[in-house]
């Protein structure tokens, strides 16, 4: 009964945030990303991964930004894990270079899959001589289900971030997904999501409305 009252508290929040959404004092967009990942065992505990994204803003008619990300991934007793991602990040005359690193934890109950990520990121402009760093706390908490007799797994989840500038304990974005993913074959996913999130301690307050598209392979 605890599990079922989570899932469903995060389902609700999802739903009133979506339908709450269209407020005259916010700015509006509608935006696509879509990827493509590669995955590769090194061992036991050890694991990486490549991926290529792309990401369009104003109602599809711009370029949001296009990155690679390269990540090493740990597996940690309990079922804890925490990885290390390198992003390069390119939009219409900026270049960015982020560096993260996550704690993550997954409790099995059932067919069900609670998740906890703690996520810290680190980014800079590249072509500029100024030393303009962003830092990001940013804390997620879902929960997944898996579908017996389908290879589907779906999730909801929430994601609260801090900026380090704006005092820390500020709320800047709240993001809320939700997830399909899907066995299309062995060792390839298909991933379709719908996340909306908004800013917040700006003059100009923004909710995005985006549909994520991806595919990823285990090699």
């Amino acid at each position: 009964m605890q599990l079922k009252s989570i899932f469903f508290t995060l389902f609700l929040c999802f739903f009133f945030f979506s339908k709450s959404a269209f407020s005259q004092d916010l700015r509006q967009d509608f935006g696509l990303w879509s990827y493509v990942e590669v995955k590769q065992k090194l061992s036991k505990k050890w694991d990486f991964s490549g991926e290529y994204e792309y990401r369009l803003k104003d109602n599809l008619n711009q370029l949001r930004n296009t990155f690679v990300e390269f990540k090493l991934i740990r597996d940690l007793p309990n079922k804890w894990e925490t990885a290390v991602y390198l992003r390069s990040i390119y939009a219409a005359d900026e270049y960015k270079m982020r560096v993260s690193h996550t704690l993550s934890k997954s409790r099995k109950i059932g067919d069900f899959s609670l998740k906890y990520r703690l996520r810290n990121d680190l980014e800079r402009s590249v072509l500029t001589s100024i030393a303009d760093y962003e830092a990001v706390l940013r804390n997620r908490l879902g929960i997944q289900y898996k579908f017996d007799k389908v290879p589907l797994k779906s999730g909801v989840f929430v994601e609260i971030n801090n900026e380090y500038e704006n005092a820390f304990y500020l709320i800047d974005r709240v993001r809320y997904k939700a997830v399909l993913k899907y066995e299309l074959m062995k060792d390839l996913d298909l991933e379709l999501a719908y996340l909306t999130q908004r800013t917040y301690n700006t003059t100009q307050p923004k909710r995005d409305y985006v549909c994520v598209v991806g595919l990823s392979y285990k090699l």
